[in-house]
């Protein structure tokens, strides 16, 4: 799982999702942002997202089966 999550969430902290991922590193990544409001990390710096994502999605696509 691949949670981004940004300091400046003013609706939903990112605490927890840090939380998560620190305590699951096996099964969760975060990517913590410092700019972007509720889900507007894109926004704020898409280059960043999109290979921070597609990295993400390489690398499942890529791991064996099973």
């Amino acid at each position: 799982m691949l949670i981004v999550h940004s300091d400046a969430d003013e609706y939903v902290p990112n605490g927890p999702s840090l939380a998560l991922a620190a305590a699951r590193p096996d099964v969760v990544r975060a990517e913590p942002w410092q700019q972007g409001r509720h889900t507007k990390e894109w926004n704020t710096d898409p280059a960043r997202w999109e290979a921070v994502v597609g990295g993400f999605v390489d690398e499942v696509l890529s791991r064996p089966a099973g």
